[in-house]
Formats: C-alpha cells, sequence, structure tokens
C-alpha cells in the first residue's frame, strides 16, 4: 500500500509539469540509428527544419536504397522530402519539400529494407511551432546590455598632435598604449560599437606598437558588431546588424561570403566557430509565445520567451548539427539574478559563446543560466553543467561563482576559460578565470584569476579571454568606467601589453583577440631591413625596398608611418603600384644616438572609410666609435637613359667628381661596384633587368637614384 501511495505521489507531481518544460522523452529505435535533431518530443520546431538521424557506425552511399521514411503531419499528411548522407557516412538528412504547418505533431518512422521486407529501425514524434512566421528577436533583448552603462561618443578633444603621421578620421576612438613590454608577434582585433545611433563604428587591427594597422569606419546608419580572424580559412569576419548576417572578407578587406543560421532561424551576432573545411558554427534566438502563469506564480500570461538554437552547417550549407535549449534546459533553471521569471518578455538562456573541446564536443555559454554547458556533438544529450543552479561541480581555490560570464574556450588538457562578468556580486568585479575540471570527480580547481584591481575594473556585459602561446593571455574588458580595452599578461600575470581608451566608451568591444595577420593586398621583398651596426649617429644611409602590389587593380600608397624618426621616406607619396607590379621605396636611416634602431615602418592605402596597412622592420645602428659623418649630397644625381638598355651615364648635377659607384639589388646586395675619378662616368650594361639602387659617392657626400635595367 505504502509503494503504491509513493507511486501515485510521483504521478501526481510530474502531471503538474508542462511537457516542453521537461528533459527529452526516450525515442523509440532498433539496430543503430537514432534521431539527433528533432528529438523524440522536440517542441516548437521551425517550419523549416530537417530531420538529422544519426548512425551509430559509418555507412555508404547505397545505403540510401534500403533507408524509407515515413513522415506524416496531423496537418500535412504524408510529408515528402529527399535523403542524402553526408560525407562523414554517419548522417542522414531529410529535407521536406514543402515546410510544415504551424502547430502540427509530425511522427516519424524511419524502416530498413531487408531481403523485401520494410524492418521499423526509428520511431519518434515532434511539435511544430505554432508560428506562421517566426517572431523578430525585440531590439530589448539585443540591447538590454547596452543599459548597463551610460555610452559617451567617440569624439574627443585629445591631442592629435601627439599622433602625427597617423591621418586620422575626426571620429576616430582614439586610444592610448599604456604598456608594451614584449608582448610577442600578433596583431590585435578590436571594434569599437558606437551603441549611439548617431555614431560611426569601427572595426581595427592594432599593432603591438599601438599603431591602427586597418581599420573600417561605418557609418551611424550601418552597425556592426564582432570582428576577428579565423586562423583556421585565414579570413576575416564581422557581423552585419543590416543583413543580420556573418560578413567573410579576404585579407585585402574584400567580401567574398557570409555565414547565416539555415531552416528558418535568424543569425545571432554572439557567436561564429568557421571550421578548415568550410563549415561553421552560429547561434540563434528562438522567441515563442508562452502562458508564463503556468510556469512560475504571477508570471506572464502572454508572454514571449526567447530561447537558444546551436546550429553546425556544412560548406553546403546543410544544416548537420542541431541543439535546442527548449529540449534541455527547463525554463526555471534561468539565474533569477539576472532574468525576472515574471516578466512579459523572458531571456532565460541568452546564448553567447560556443567552443569545441579536443573531440568535437560543444562547449555552451550560456550568460542568464551564468552557466557553461557541455553537449556531446553526436547525440545533443548534455555530458555536464558547469556552475549556475544545476552546477555538478565542487569549485576548488574559487569561494564566488561566476555569473553572467562571457566567452568559453576550451585551452586541452582539461582546461577551460572564460570571462566572468560578475554581474550581482559585491563587490562588483569582473575577471578571467581559467579552471582545471576532473569530469569524473566533478571537481574545478581555479588556476588563473586575471583582474584589474585598485580600484576593481567592472565589465557589465561583453569581454573575452583568448589563451596565447607561451602561457600568455589576453583579455578583453569591453565597456568599462576605468578606460580599459584589453590586456595581455605572460604567463605569471604580469600585464605585458594595455591599451586604454582615451574616451570613456571609446572602444567598446564584444571581445578582443590576438593572431598573426597581414593583409594580401600589398606586400614587400622583405620583412626586416638591416642597415647593420657600422652607422654612426649623424650619418645616413639609404636602402631600397620593393612594394608588391597582388592586385588586378592599381594600388595607391598614400600613407607612411615610423615609429623611430631615425628612419624616414625619401620618396614621394601619393605612388602609384600598377596591378601585379611592384615599386621601389627609398628608405634613409640617420641614427640620432648610440642607441641601436629597431622601427615598425608601415606604408598604407586609405581612403575616408578605411585603412590597409602592410610593415616590415628597420634595425640598424648602434655604432659607439666616433667617425667624420659623411653626409648626402644636396645635388642631384643625374641617370640617363632610365631604364637603360645597353649602358648610361652618371653624374652629380653640380658637375662634383665621382669617386666610386655601387649598385645594390633589391635583397640589399652588391651587384656592382667600381671606383672613378671624373665627372660623368658610363656604366656598361653587365647587371641582369631588374630593379636597382645606385648609389654615387665623392669626397663631398653621396647620393642615390633608383636604376632599371632592360
Amino acid at each position: 500500500m505504502k509503494k503504491y501511495s509513493l507511486l501515485a505521489s510521483v504521478m501526481l507531481i510530474f502531471s503538474f509539469i508542462p511537457m516542453w518544460n521537461m528533459a527529452q522523452p526516450f525515442q523509440h529505435s532498433r539496430g543503430n540509428l537514432y534521431s539527433l535533431y528533432p528529438q523524440n518530443g522536440s517542441k516548437f520546431v521551425s517550419r523549416k527544419a530537417g530531420l538529422i538521424i544519426k548512425s551509430e557506425k559509418k555507412e555508404n552511399s547505397s545505403f540510401l536504397s534500403h533507408l524509407t521514411m515515413d513522415v506524416n503531419g496531423s496537418k500535412s499528411g504524408s510529408i515528402k522530402g529527399t535523403l542524402s548522407l553526408t560525407q562523414n557516412g554517419t548522417t542522414i538528412l531529410f529535407k521536406p519539400v514543402h515546410p510544415f504547418l504551424p502547430g502540427e505533431e509530425v511522427r516519424v518512422t524511419v524502416s530498413t529494407v531487408h531481403k523485401n521486407r520494410l524492418i521499423p529501425a526509428l520511431h519518434y514524434h515532434f511539435s511544430i511551432t505554432p508560428l506562421a512566421e517566426p517572431l523578430q528577436v525585440p531590439n530589448t533583448i539585443l540591447s538590454e546590455e547596452d543599459n548597463s552603462v551610460h555610452y559617451t561618443p567617440h569624439h574627443t578633444l585629445y591631442n592629435k598632435e601627439n599622433r602625427s603621421g597617423e591621418n586620422l578620421p575626426e571620429d576616430f576612438p582614439y586610444f592610448n598604449v599604456t604598456v608594451n613590454d614584449h608582448p610577442g608577434r600578433g596583431e590585435y582585433f578590436v571594434n569599437a560599437l558606437a551603441r549611439d545611433s548617431n555614431k560611426a563604428e569601427y572595426n581595427l587591427i592594432i599593432d603591438t606598437t599601438g599603431f591602427p594597422l586597418c581599420y573600417q569606419r561605418f557609418p551611424w546608419q550601418h552597425r556592426e558588431n564582432f570582428f576577428t580572424f579565423h586562423p583556421q580559412t585565414g579570413t576575416l569576419t564581422y557581423f552585419d546588424e543590416v543583413q543580420y548576417r556573418f560578413l567573410e572578407l579576404d585579407n585585402a578587406f574584400q567580401i567574398i561570403g557570409g555565414y547565416a543560421a539555415q531552416n528558418g532561424y535568424s543569425t545571432d551576432v554572439h557567436e561564429l566557430l568557421v571550421q578548415s573545411d568550410g563549415s561553421y558554427w552560429v547561434l540563434s534566438y528562438d522567441p515563442q509565445p508562452m502562458d508564463m502563469s503556468q510556469i512560475v506564480p504571477g508570471g506572464c500570461t502572454s508572454a514571449i520567451v526567447i530561447g537558444l538554437i546551436i546550429q553546425e552547417v556544412d560548406a553546403d550549407t546543410n544544416v548537420i548539427f542541431q541543439w535546442s535549449s527548449w529540449d534541455h534546459f527547463n525554463i526555471t533553471d534561468a539565474d533569477t539574478n539576472m532574468v525576472d521569471l515574471t516578466a512579459c518578455l523572458v531571456d532565460y538562456v541568452h546564448g553567447n559563446g560556443l567552443a569545441l573541446d579536443s573531440t568535437g564536443n560543444v562547449l555552451l555559454s550560456s550568460r542568464h543560466l551564468s552557466e557553461i554547458t557541455k553537449i556531446d556533438k553526436q547525440t545533443g544529450n548534455i555530458i555536464w553543467r558547469f556552475g549556475g543552479n544545476n552546477n555538478q561541480f565542487t569549485f576548488i581555490n574559487d569561494t564566488i561563482p561566476f555569473r553572467a560570464q562571457h566567452n568559453i574556450t576550451y585551452d586541452g588538457n582539461h582546461t577551460y576559460s572564460i570571462f566572468d562578468n560578475g554581474n550581482k556580486q559585491f563587490p562588483l568585479h569582473s575577471q578571467a578565470l581559467t579552471f582545471y575540471l576532473d569530469e569524473t570527480n566533478k571537481t574545478a580547481t581555479l588556476l588563473k584569476n586575471l583582474q584589474k584591481t585598485n580600484p576593481p575594473d567592472f565589465t557589465p556585459f561583453m569581454g573575452s579571454n583568448q589563451k596565447l602561446d607561451k602561457g600568455s593571455r589576453l583579455v578583453g574588458w569591453a565597456a568599462n568606467y576605468e578606460k580599459n580595452v584589453l590586456t595581455q599578461y605572460d604567463s605569471s600575470g604580469a600585464v605585458i601589453f594595455n591599451i586604454q581608451s582615451v574616451d570613456t566608451f571609446g572602444i567598446v568591444s564584444y571581445r578582443a583577440a590576438k593572431f598573426p595577420w597581414e593583409t594580401s593586398l600589398f606586400s614587400f621583398d622583405r620583412d626586416t631591413l638591416n642597415f647593420g651596426s657600422h652607422i654612426s649617429t649623424g650619418d645616413s644611409a639609404f636602402a631600397s625596398v620593393c612594394l608588391y602590389n597582388h592586385s588586378d587593380t592599381p594600388l595607391e600608397i598614400n600613407g607612411y608611418n615610423s615609429t623611430d624618426s631615425a628612419v624616414t621616406l625619401k620618396s614621394n607619396l601619393p605612388f602609384i603600384v600598377a596591378p601585379n607590379g611592384c615599386d621601389t621605396l627609398f628608405i634613409r636611416f640617420i641614427p640620432k644616438s648610440e642607441t641601436p634602431v629597431s622601427a615598425a615602418v608601415s606604408f598604407y592605402y586609405q581612403t575616408d572609410s578605411s585603412r590597409i596597412a602592410n610593415q616590415f622592420r628597420v634595425i640598424g645602428g648602434g655604432n659607439v666609435d666616433k667617425v667624420t659623418p659623411l653626409h648626402t649630397l644636396d645635388s642631384k644625381l643625374l641617370v640617363a637613359p632610365n631604364p637603360m638598355h645597353l649602358q648610361c651615364t652618371v653624374q652629380f648635377a653640380d658637375n662634383t667628381p665621382i669617386a666610386s659607384v655601387k649598385v645594390y639589388n633589391l635583397s640589399g646586395q652588391q651587384v656592382f661596384y667600381k671606383t672613378y675619378h671624373a665627372a660623368r662616368i658610363v656604366i656598361l650594361n653587365r647587371i641582369e633587368k631588374g630593379v636597382y639602387l645606385l648609389q654615387a659617392n665623392s669626397k663631398k657626400g653621396r647620393a642615390f637614384s633608383k636604376l632599371i635595367v632592360q
């Protein structure tokens, strides 16, 4: 009798739990087939969804001829579609010819043919969203984080004379490099989010000297977000908030493609993972109407509740993995410090980050759950939940649970990193955390905690935490009153690079990232120009560098910058480089002290809305011996004909006698040398065809000219 009462009590409890608020029901299957999505009992499935069925073993193309799909809708009746097998041989796709009808129940039976008999292999059912058309994600959801701070505009009265030579737009978001202690190779990727409808926004690539190598300026009518580089494909992307998709750029900043959610879902800004095989991962927010009074006391009877969709899309835009929060999370899992469940707009998940572990399983960061979730890539089932109301781990070395976090990453060797925004904590502070997770014993050991102190820096939303080489880490601080943009730490936690905005919110970047990068628009014939250590203070030397235009159109180089005044450009700007051609630049080196020079020299093409730069390094000087300086003559060097065919004559315009002539190729190698004592000399064509630097010397000094041999 007691056993019967207990069973009745359990059944009574479950009868009050709405079906769509429970974990996935069991699906009936035989053999090696199971449904990845929709799963048995899935709710709010998109009308344009396809079916994804997994096989536990790899199948060949002939397998489909032995497979039948019986798909029936409660309103549509028998539903026709096409079957296909993905390249991995374990994923079967069924694409309906027509969209499902709103609110219908769909039942699926998959059978295999064996000896002319149909053998049922899989049977499951799911429900289609009641919406005829998807709801748009309310603007209040997209901008709710922005309400945490009061923005100030980019434009500032900052003294731009201190940044001479940068030639930047008036509304450029100026910044300062406050620490620069050998941060290592790579460029920093950020975007300046104005979040003010009449302010421009910028995508920025900044080098380790603080020079803006590249920027894109977007007018106030055109908002963009999440600018980054993908080393797997060597391309750039940003999220276009007008088109609601990620645009892909080559390294010449030309749009070459895009990435978007499929199956009727809109693309969300928060994540894009691009793989080397052309596949990609995106998120989508999924608003659905709901009576929240059935979920929580005082709930809104006509609420809009925002679910979350994860998609993996292959290079042919087939959705090969899909996961829905409606099937795996309860609405009441939300962190009520972040979510009001009685409101009429409930964003209970707010996914803001994806990553893949070493086996391809999916890591999801959900801000409004304050949770990191690991999801099985093969089945869609949850492996574990870390943080939030459903935390399965015991924290070691950490007494304050993370909250409202961003940017989950897997760093290898069971280590996981996040950016902990720390909303509603006391005292308010944000931090970049790295944990070692013992996934068997469910312990989480805090390995690293990087934060700004005195005063503590609080970033109410956005932010990032990236592992770099040699134990270094890059932290993106997003929006904060201390003006911090990004900080790079070494393995011991010491700051080795730091950028701060000039305006309080001059650069609000969703994430900051660092990767080695170089434009493909143009390049140089060398990475380093070495003048050697024999050039003394006050002396001067010249060398040439060839700039190659890799495009099919003429390239105008109209900007130059050097991080050391000892290195200057002798050639005139602007100059035009022919399509797929090259032009020779002449660099002048005049050491101003006995300290060795190491300068980053940049050339760029710039318009009102963009800049693309490339650079090389100039090193030299450091000789402490005192020698008599040999100055470059003001007298012009005359070379004719130039280009030369059989021979050419060389002389100074003021007829100063020539003592010697040297000719260098573009690699800096001397290919011709001869001594003279004449006002006018003849060079015979004993040099191979090409572009060279000619140096003529006299007792008064020396002069240089470009020499072209045909």
